[in-house]
């Protein structure tokens, strides 16, 4: 008997659970699951699974849990990977997270390496599939002979076309803190050969308009930090390098007007009365809408009363469904031409539980467990999308999933 835990049942959890019921009914696998809130984990009392509620923070009863697993799935907040991976490695267990890899976690890598156990990380949509189609394609060319000039990427969680009923065309598939602090790193990234650095506010003021053939018109915001991925994907040298995410029209422009007001800031104190003057002033007619009708009772930090708001006002109803649409294009010269290569995802979901958000979130961390159980990882480690050896079985399970062909 092989033991699985998931750690957080949360909204980019479902399609992954229903998944690890299946495998439990076909394998010899008990599958247990852990979140701090108890209705998180009563929605799925149809599955056959060990469920329980407990505080993560509490470090005695999580090992407690810990050590009785083979395999840890982390879908927790980020800022708590590290302790789960301290335990995981305390306790001898292989790790798997969809979240960035963070430099203290790399930091355990010759200890995980010495216990012969596998940690993998950013196994989710983005960070994950875009890296895995990314090796893939960068591969395919590389191997032709051609040379990579350009190199872009965008992905975007968005409402489906018949569920687009707010003005700001957007809806929460998954965490809103994520979205409240969206673009504050500011961006870096290269356009012909140009070194692009944008603030917070400009990050979403100098969007660009993306064209998909097939899926649509786009709004497209620069990612953080895409530098570092040009070594990453061996792509040095290339004039254009630049990672960017998705949304529908209009929605840009709605949370420039958002950030000018402070209402992303969390050092700024608002009041009801601040907030009035606000929905009076402010210059988007989606921004007055998401203002309308709500109030602070008493002074409240700027990014928590925003956060409640979107939590209230963009939240899917029973009916609605989501969208995820990936994109990569990649331009390079082989035989004296020079060629475009691109690649599109874009995915529905079924309802807001079956969401497209949790397919391609949970779909990679699945592909993992069932690699994991299968020996086909060999070297332990921490082990990410862009290494060889991991993309090539990665696409190999998703695709065998229908996910893409």
């Amino acid at each position: 008997m092989r033991n699985i835990l998931l750690l957080g049942a949360g909204k980019s959890s479902s399609v992954l659970l229903h998944k690890l019921h299946e495998m439990s009914q076909n394998k010899s696998v008990k599958i247990t699951i852990v979140d701090l809130v108890l209705d998180h984990i009563k929605y799925h009392d149809s599955l056959s699974f060990v469920k329980q509620a407990i505080d993560i923070n509490n470090r005695e009863l999580l090992e407690d849990v810990i050590v009785t697993q083979d395999i840890v799935i982390s879908l927790m907040p980020p800022d708590l990977h590290l302790q789960v991976a301290k335990l995981c490695l305390e306790c001898k267990k292989h790790f798997i997270s969809a979240s960035y890899l963070n430099e203290k976690i790399k930091a355990l890598e010759p200890e995980i390496l010495r216990k012969g156990l596998f940690f993998v990380n950013e196994m989710g949509l983005d960070p994950g599939i875009d890296h895995l189609l990314a090796m893939e394609m960068i591969m395919d060319i590389k191997n032709k002979g051609g040379i990579i000039h350009t190199f872009e990427s965008y992905c975007g969680g968005l409402v489906a076309p018949e569920s687009d009923d707010n003005p700001l065309h957007y809806k929460i598939t998954w965490n809103p803190l994520n979205i409240v602090n969206a673009g504050k790193a500011g961006a870096r990234y290269l356009e012909n050969n140009d070194l692009v650095s944008l603030t917070h506010k400009q990050v979403f003021e100098q969007h660009k308009t993306v064209v998909i053939q097939g899926s649509g018109n786009f709004e497209m915001y620069a990612n953080r930090d895409s530098l570092p991925y040009i070594d990453l994907y061996g792509l040095q040298g290339v004039d254009t390098f630049v990672r960017g995410t998705l949304r529908l029209p209009g929605f840009c422009a709605s949370w420039s007007n958002l950030i000018e007001m402070g209402l992303t800031d969390e050092n700024k104190i608002i009041n009801d009365e601040l907030l009035r003057e606000m929905e009076q002033l402010a210059s988007n007619n989606a921004v007055k809408w998401l203002l309308k009708d709500t109030t602070v009772k008493a002074p409240a930090n700027a990014t928590s009363y925003l956060l409640d708001t979107i939590v209230h006002k963009l939240y899917f109803k029973d009916n609605d469904k989501d969208r995820v649409v990936l994109y990569h294009k990649i331009g390079y010269s082989l035989d004296g031409k020079l060629r475009f290569n691109d690649f599109v995802l874009d995915r529905k979901g079924k309802d807001k539980q079956e969401t497209a958000m949790a397919e391609t979130v949970g779909l990679p961390l699945l592909a993992c467990v069932e690699l994991i159980l299968e020996n086909k990882f060999i070297k332990p480690g921490i082990l990410l999308p862009s290494d060889t050896e991991v993309f090539e079985l990665v696409l190999n399970k998703l695709r065998g999933y229908g996910l893409f062909s």
